[in-house]
């Protein structure tokens, strides 16, 4: 019995999956966890889900949540782990959320350009 296929990658949007769903950081952080699970915009188009990227920092920890289609980040640092995710949702509820964004590179997103570049 064979297990190699050929493979290929479906186009964006095209696979029908339900997004992740975790109620209890739903109800905790409802707009953290949109962006955490959300695959689809307002609009119904496909979207990629932010990243969050969390570290032991001095003091604390620090948190980074990483919008990967927009190329945006926010940070934020915290004395305790529920006062990371605390911080970022009160910055994603506020009018005017602390986004970063990273510098284009040739005009795509991210710095893929090969090994020790």
């Amino acid at each position: 019995m064979a297990f190699l296929r050929k493979l290929q990658r479906p186009e964006p949007g095209t696979l029908d999956r339900p997004d992740a769903a975790d109620p209890k950081l739903a109800a905790a952080y409802p707009a953290l966890c949109e962006h955490l699970c959300r695959s689809r915009d307002d609009d119904g188009k496909p979207r990629q889900t932010c990243s969050l990227t969390l570290f032991g920092a001095s003091g604390g920890f620090r948190g980074f949540l990483n919008d990967r289609d927009s190329g945006a980040s926010i940070a934020v640092h915290s004395e305790s782990f529920t006062g990371l995710l605390a911080a970022l949702e009160a910055d994603l509820q506020s009018d005017s959320p602390h986004w970063t964004w990273r510098p284009d590179v040739d005009g795509k997103k991210g710095r893929k350009s090969g090994r020790g570049a």
